[in-house]
């Protein structure tokens, strides 16, 4: 008989801090520990330490001082180039996806733009977060290209905590509205190259003040280290 496996409490662990990552629910240079894992999740001390070493197995986290794990905190340089490979593979992947994107995906996709507007209205920007990243994996996840898809959440999940430096300052001046719609657009026209150009667009204007965010950061840390 084929062996069934159940999700361990440490699976289920690791996936949701993967998940709290990648939409940025957990800040850049964060200290995760068992017991705050514990307490937060309501979990053992063996499923969190298992769910936090497998997360530095995979560098998701970073070791720090006395045995601690930290959420990275990503360079100017580091953040460009995993935008640019974004900028490649997320647009691919939509555009695999236009066939299998009508009648009911499409309108989940509506349904969860309208709730991240809603979201982005009461500047609940931690929703805003979560919304845009489920707006975007609906998209991508409808391709029949797994190794692509999981290549994306790679890059999300490494860049998802930097995302927290978009808001509050990036709500005066929000784009998403307006790309999602776009997005939405050419889904509905199954144009390919518009949706691939809406998707650029998108990452495009929210890497402009993430960039500027981060190279006055890595400023900041050359004139302390300069001292």
């Amino acid at each position: 008989m084929p062996v069934v496996r159940v999700d361990t409490l440490g699976d289920q662990a690791y996936a949701q801090i993967r998940e709290a990552l990648a939409s940025g629910s957990i800040p850049p240079g964060e200290r995760l520990t068992v017991r705050g894992l514990v307490q937060a999740l309501s979990i053992g001390f063996t499923p969190a330490r298992e769910a936090l070493n497998r997360l530095a197995a995979e560098s998701v986290l970073t070791h720090g001082p006395n045995r601690t794990l930290r959420v990275p905190t990503l360079t100017r340089a580091k953040y460009e180039e995993l935008v640019a490979i974004r900028s490649e593979l997320e647009p691919l992947a939509a555009c695999k996806a236009l066939p299998y994107l009508a009648g009911p995906q499409l309108k989940a996709l509506e349904q969860t733009q309208r709730r991240l507007l809603m979201a982005m209205k009461r500047r609940d920007y931690p929703q805003v977060l979560a919304f845009n990243r489920d707006f975007h994996f609906a998209i991508y996840r409808a391709a029949p290209m797994p190794t692509l898809v999981g290549m994306i959440e790679g890059l999300w999940l490494q860049i998802g905590p930097t995302l927290r430096l978009l808001y509050p300052g990036y709500a005066a001046n929000w784009k998403g509205g307006a790309n999602h719609a776009e997005i939405l657009e050419s889904i509905r026209a199954s144009d390919a190259g518009r949706l691939t150009l809406a998707i650029r667009k998108d990452l495009d204007d929210g890497r402009v003040p993430i960039a500027a965010a981060l190279a006055e950061a890595d400023g900041a840390m050359t004139r302390r280290d300069s001292t």
